[in-house]
């Protein structure tokens, strides 16, 4: 009995990865090596949680699926590290479980594969105000700065370095 308690909800998450793979393997896609299977599970089941579970009030319901979402790009990734739309929904989905660490890891794996994309720092700063690392949020939009010569973008980087700023004066602000 008590295994069951432990032992149906890791089948119940599992079920839809296995599932993939098999039809995956079954249809005999050489061309495939289960990447875009994986990365289709995952916009699916964080579709499903983010999108209309959690708005609907179904918190537990939806964070379940958006666990089951971070295991299948967890698993497109392992397939492909290039894959950067994996990255990108694991890194939301570890910043809305609250998972800072795991988030920032993701960031900056996204700077690696695409230095030029602004947005990743962006993120990547939001994470370390997160986790009150201001100085490090800081230095995230300072080098943001250093990828562009677009004017707009650099006076809303210096206006969100002016926010950084006061939040860590007064962390109260958050």
């Amino acid at each position: 009995m008590k295994l069951n308690r432990y032992f149906f909800p890791l089948i119940t998450m599992m079920l839809p990865l296995l599932l993939v793979v098999s039809s995956a393997y079954s249809e005999g896609n050489k061309e495939s090596n289960g990447e875009d299977d994986f990365h289709k599970l995952g916009l699916d089941l964080f579709q499903q949680g983010y999108y209309e579970l959690i708005p609907q009030g179904k918190l537990e319901e939806g964070m379940q699926k958006l666990d089951q979402a971070a295991l299948a790009f967890e698993s497109a990734i392992s397939l492909n590290d290039q894959r950067t739309e994996s990255h990108w929904y694991l890194a939301r989905i570890f910043s809305i479980q609250l998972k800072y660490e795991k988030a920032e890891k993701q960031y900056k794996r996204l700077i690696e594969l695409e230095p030029e994309n602004l947005d990743y720092y962006l993120f990547l700063a939001s994470t370390y105000v997160q986790m009150n690392r201001f100085s490090e949020a800081r230095k995230a939009l300072d080098y943001a700065k250093t990828r562009t010569e677009d004017t707009q973008a650099i006076e809303k980087i210096d206006a969100l370095v002016k926010s950084i700023q006061d939040q860590a004066m007064n962390p109260d602000m958050k």
